[in-house]
């Protein structure tokens, strides 16, 4: 046989060798990750939604200017560094000079102030704008240096930055146009939409020219499925890798599957009903807290939540500032309930409704109609009311909000500004209830850089709130999640899901 024949055997033969003792080159990761959430999403445009399911996919296209690591510590993304500027009435942020968007277009300052003016625009209807409404101006001082102003002191101004103010083009959206840019979003993130199956799937695939580094896993699918048993079935099955909304009666089915695993941590979601102050009942004092009274949050949390569930009479996380250890929860006490009932006017109880969004929150439907259930011993008859979640939405901000809604409040800047102020403040897109002495607490606070003086003001909001009782308080919700083994992912307070840095086993 002639040398180069020879030769080309061997080369065969080492070739064989090698892929078989993994030696030789190993195609990068391909299969898929499978993420069924519990609430449909309609559009993919970062800013216009402010929902946790809607984040969790925006958030893996489009990048923030500051973010959280898995400490929830502050950290830089598209912003290396920051300095506050002008005696605290402004911050001056230096970006990153080696990022561009998925399309190749480079990531300049003209972007931030494009961003922030964009969520500012009226026209936009961004349900974001609310929470950037203390931004007064952005000033471009060259292309990788910008000053964002603000109207007053503003010292959540970074925690404020981290939680859905991702950052887009201003002249791929010019280009493109709004409605467009909806469905085929281009960002600066580590993964790029592939195709958008409306009503069936979302395929995001991996950004090889990440800056910071392509991410491992090369696909991810997300699906919507709100029926909770239904997205267990997948999950046990194969067809779901991760799944949110574990209820509880499945926990034992998804623990004995060798193949399976459950995750799960506090989240920063506080569960509450909200009630419609502005109407009676309920503009009656002692009847919200007749209700408070007459629910007994402990038996949900054990029966119902299988105890993945913190009871709370605060609106804000225990891991956020301001947060108030000293607040006593409301105690199942049902003959004060019914004298608080008979006193304002209805020792008979009366007849309303509660609105629930099924497949939004963890056990959401059951914890409503037991809800239902413990008010009628006071004899309050609740009908339960079940709507989509973006449904809800639209009524929770447009002036049309039910009597009863329940619903989660998820503040992811960890600050108490995040929730009560925009839950209870006079006239916030999301507020049923006014009161003079708390806007003024909470105006104080927005305002003040002393850590000390805002700790002290928000305590004593955290304690007129829970005397004017415009929520029945609840508990804050753990994050319980369904896993398949080898894939290296842990859930986060602030419930999102990245995968940048998932790897699989």
């Amino acid at each position: 046989m002639k040398i180069w024949k020879w030769t080309l055997v061997l080369c065969l033969v080492v070739a064989l060798i090698l892929i078989i003792v993994g030696v030789g080159y190993i195609e990068p990761i391909t299969k898929p990750i499978v993420v069924i959430q519990g609430s449909e999403i309609t559009n993919l445009d970062p800013v216009l939604d402010s929902d946790i399911h809607h984040w969790r996919i925006t958030g893996n296209i489009f990048d923030h200017l500051v973010t959280r690591d898995d400490d929830m510590k502050i950290v830089p993304c598209l912003a290396k560094s920051w300095k506050v500027i002008k005696d605290g009435y402004a911050m001056e942020f230096e970006l990153r000079t080696d990022v561009k968007f998925q399309d190749g277009t480079p990531f300049t300052a003209k972007d931030v102030k494009y961003t922030i003016e964009r969520i500012q625009d009226p026209k936009l209807k961004s349900r974001l704008a609310i929470y950037i409404s203390e931004i007064v101006g952005v000033d471009i001082i060259d292309d990788y240096h910008v000053i964002i102003r603000t109207k007053s002191l503003y010292p959540i101004l970074l925690a404020r930055l981290t939680s859905g103010v991702l950052m887009v083009s201003k002249s791929i959206v010019e280009r493109m146009g709004d409605e467009a840019f909806a469905n085929h979003p281009i960002g600066t993130g580590p993964y790029m939409l592939e195709s958008w199956t409306k009503g069936e799937e979302i395929v995001l695939v991996a950004n090889p020219d990440y800056w910071g580094g392509a991410p491992e896993v090369k696909k991810v699918i997300f699906k919507t499925i709100s029926e909770s048993s239904t997205r267990v079935a997948a999950l046990l099955t194969g067809d779901a890798d991760i799944i949110d909304g574990l209820p509880v009666y499945d926990v034992q089915r998804v623990r004995d599957h060798p193949d399976l695993e459950i995750v799960s941590i506090p989240s920063c979601r506080v569960m509450h009903i909200a009630l419609d102050t502005r109407i009676k009942p309920f503009n009656d004092k002692r009847v919200r807290q007749a209700m408070n009274y007459a629910v007994n949050v402990d038996s949900i949390i054990e029966y119902i939540l299988g105890g993945y569930g913190y009871l709370e009479a605060n609106l804000e996380c225990s891991t956020a500032f301001g947060y108030n250890p000293n607040i006593e929860p409301y105690k199942e006490d049902l003959e004060k309930a019914k004298g608080l009932l008979a006193e304002a006017g209805y020792p008979d109880g009366f007849k309303t409704e509660i609105v629930v969004a099924p497949g939004r929150y963890f056990s959401g439907e059951e914890v409503a109609e037991a809800i239902a259930g413990q008010l009628s011993r006071v004899g309050i008859e609740v009908d339960v009311i079940k709507i989509e979640n973006n449904t809800v939405l639209k009524l929770l901000t447009t002036g049309k909000r039910p009597p009863m809604c329940f619903f989660g409040w998820g503040a992811s800047i960890l600050d108490a500004d995040g929730t009560l102020y925009y839950l209870t403040h006079t006239d916030e897109l999301y507020s049923n209830y006014s009161n003079k002495d708390l806007d003024q607490l909470l105006e104080a606070a927005r305002t003040n850089m002393d850590k000390d003086i805002r700790i002290n003001l928000y305590y004593k909001a955290a304690e007129l709130i829970r005397e004017e009782a415009p929520f029945i308080f609840l508990y804050q919700e753990a994050g319980l999640y369904g896993l398949h083994k080898g894939i290296n992912w842990k859930p986060r307070t602030d419930e999102m899901i990245w995968f940048h840095n998932v790897t699989i086993d």
